[in-house]
């Protein structure tokens, strides 16, 4: 009878230093297989460089940006799972980290082995990007530097950059806090967080969830799947979602386009567009100044309701095939049929139009 091979109990951990950085090397036990990591430490002057790209990882990224910082200190923790230990450090040893410095940029690209020949097997499997091995990097950063990092999988965190940033997740989470410029964000599968972004914000998940607080400019959200929550928005929202939820609460003008959603926008500044397929729309509005409000859903319920009158007044024009009108103005109707009502209130200098093919419509504003 065959016996099995024994596996290792405990291995020490190992420590060297290399001329480029400081290694440090642990491997544990994991049931049937071997975690082994090492950590590679370095600084880098960036000269006259301030931007900073990061490609390449299969892992998480945090970038922070320090005020006074003048190098770029890197920490990467390369990590590989395996039933062979010796196999996990060769692996380990082709898993490298190449900084460039194409034209004024810092780029800190990961690069994985193409191939790896498996002892117990003949055949040669593909390992890049493998999930199997995975690299981690921690970043510091003076706090002007504009920030682009990408990952496949994992978190990205950017915290406290004065400047610009820019996010590409595959899968897993981008968190950007305290960011001073603008933002750009893309998730396919997984979340953003975006909280403090004082310019110009650009979110979009396929799959997932966006949620954001404090962002000074105008943002555009893009949702194929999934949920968005906007809290004190500076300026301007255009949002497009395919099938799910939308919770926007303190906005300027608003621009919407959805499929199959729920959606709802409290404390609404400025104009609105918006539109849907299917799902109803709230829209609780504080007008600043005189503003247009088209809005329409081929199914579902419109509920237009002013918080404060709109001193200038508007022309309203509403329509429903199936549903009914609740209406509850100071209105001067000019003409009313079955499912449609036209009218002036106050001085009529806004326009507000509000269509649903099958649906209920409110609109209202506060009793005097």
């Amino acid at each position: 009878m065959r016996r099995a091979k024994s596996r290792i109990s405990r291995i020490q951990a190992a420590c060297s230093i290399l001329a480029l950085g400081c290694i440090f090397i642990q491997t544990v036990p994991a049931s049937a297989e071997v975690t082994h990591s090492e950590t590679v430490e370095k600084e880098i002057k960036p000269g006259e460089a301030r931007t900073i790209v990061i490609e390449g990882v299969n892992g998480s990224i945090s970038v922070t940006g320090e005020k006074g910082r003048e190098s770029i200190f890197l920490k990467v923790i390369k990590r590989v799972h395996s039933d062979d230990l010796e196999e996990a450090k060769k692996i380990a040893s082709l898993m490298e980290i190449e900084v460039s410095r194409p034209g004024d940029i810092i780029k800190i690209e990961t690069l994985y082995p193409k191939k790896y020949k498996v002892k117990r097997s003949l055949l040669s499997m593909v390992v890049d990007k493998h999930p199997n091995m995975m690299m981690e990097l921690t970043i510091l950063v003076p706090e002007d530097f504009e920030v682009a990092a990408t990952t496949a999988s994992g978190a990205i965190t950017i915290v406290d950059i004065r400047s610009s940033v820019e996010v590409s997740v595959s899968s897993g989470e981008a968190n950007i806090r305290e960011i001073g410029g603008d933002a750009e964000v893309n998730v396919t599968s997984g979340q953003i967080k975006a909280v403090k972004v004082a310019g110009d914000a650009v979110l979009k998940v396929t799959s997932g969830k966006i949620a954001g607080k404090n962002i000074g400019g105008n943002v555009k959200c893009d949702v194929t799947t999934g949920k968005l929550e906007l809290l004190q928005t500076g300026g301007d929202l255009g949002v497009s979602i395919g099938y799910g939820e939308v919770i926007v609460e303190g906005v300027g003008a608003v621009e919407y386009r959805g499929v199959n959603a729920e959606a709802d926008f409290i404390d609404v500044r400025g104009a609105v567009d918006a539109s849907t397929a299917s799902g109803n729309i709230l829209i609780r509005a504080l007008p600043e100044g005189d503003n247009n409000y088209k809005i329409t859903a081929s199914s579902g319920q419109i509920t237009l309701r002013f918080l404060e009158a709109m001193e200038g007044g508007y022309v309203l024009k509403v329509g429903t095939t199936s549903g009914t009108i609740n209406v509850d103005l100071p209105i001067d109707l000019k003409k009313v049929a079955r499912n449609s009502i036209y009218g002036i209130v106050r001085g009529g200098k806004g326009k507000v139009f509000l269509e649903s093919a099958s649906g209920d419509i409110t609109i209202e504003e506060p009793g005097e």
